[in-house]
């Protein structure tokens, strides 16, 4: 397939690259990301499994999975899909399924917006909405580096939960540093919004206050600045 070239002049940080997760095994791996979710197995990655960290594109974004003491984020990625159709049939049907009856797997359509919510194998939370109809090919961002095009488009955000009274330290952090953020106000509580990339191919990194108190396990992400 035509791999769709793009440019990032809209934002400071270009591009929410990848998510960076530790799990105990690849045995559910590939079953999870590529035969559900729509996932392309990153060829030059995929060879160092049972023993490396193997990654996982979506667009032009990734996972990455390194072995070790499963890290959940204290939050959910979320993800963007061309037919929520195909997907709810895959996670309704899927032969996958009976490989995943062990692990942490569930999975719910939400009533109120219509998005999935998806608990993967290890505890991890996955948001997945679908694209609108104006967002046509032309719109998405093409395939990574190495690789085919997936079916998945890409993660389009990934919200963390963050202590209170967080929010606008982390937003003047992000102003200072990359002259970016801005706070969004709730019910009792507040969010550093981060936005990033383009007009058209637009992300985020959301930190939303909370009560609960979350360790801090070792994930990571990776972005791209402009500059």
């Amino acid at each position: 397939m035509e791999k769709i070239k793009t440019n990032f002049e809209s934002f400071p940080i270009a591009l929410l690259e990848h998510v960076n997760l530790c799990i105990p095994s690849h045995n559910f791996a590939e079953e999870y990301y590529v035969n559900l979710l729509g996932f392309v197995l990153d060829p030059k990655k995929g060879r160092n499994s049972p023993r490396g960290t193997l990654h996982f594109n979506a667009g032009i974004t990734q996972i990455h999975l390194t072995l070790g003491d499963p890290q959940i984020i204290p939050g959910s990625i979320v993800l963007l899909h061309p037919n929520l159709k195909i997907l709810k049939k895959r996670l309704e049907t899927s032969p996958t399924l009976e490989l995943l009856k062990e692990s942490k797997f569930s999975w719910k359509e939400r009533e109120e917006d219509g998005t999935f919510e998806i608990i993967g194998p290890y505890g991890n939370c996955f948001k997945v909405r679908e694209a609108e109809r104006s967002f046509g090919r032309k719109n998405i961002p093409g395939a990574h580096l190495h690789g085919n095009l997936s079916e998945m488009i890409g993660i389009v955000s990934i919200e963390f939960k963050c202590k209170m009274n967080q929010a606008s330290k982390i937003t003047e952090y992000y102003q200072k540093f990359f002259k970016c953020g801005r706070i969004v106000k709730g019910e009792g509580s507040k969010s550093a919004v981060i936005d990033v990339g383009t007009s058209f191919w637009r992300q985020s990194i959301v930190f939303k206050e909370s009560p609960k108190n979350y360790a801090y396990d070792g994930h990571h992400i990776a972005i791209y600045l402009n500059d």
